[in-house]
């Protein structure tokens, strides 16, 4: 979890110094903007198979990995 934290601020400290905008969205906006429903009931490599799953109708000429659907769909909610 660190790391991910770690990673972000540095992401987020180039974008600043390139004066780039961006905005950041909370995980329950683009979910529900990708129309995922709800994870409460799946365990989670369901969710995560679950993102790709409507990430790759999306993006149908792309190669989705488990890695980069929540990644895809959270472009659409730019």
């Amino acid at each position: 979890m660190f790391r991910f934290g770690r990673s972000t601020g540095v992401i987020i400290g180039a974008l600043c110094a390139l004066r780039i905008p961006f905005r950041e969205i909370p995980p329950q906006a683009w979910q529900k903007n990708a129309g995922t429903g709800t994870a409460l009931k799946l365990n989670r490599t369901q969710w995560k198979r679950k993102l790709k799953e409507i990430a790759q109708q999306r993006y149908p000429s792309l190669k989705v990995t488990l890695s980069t659907a929540d990644a895809l769909l959270m472009l659409d909610s730019v």
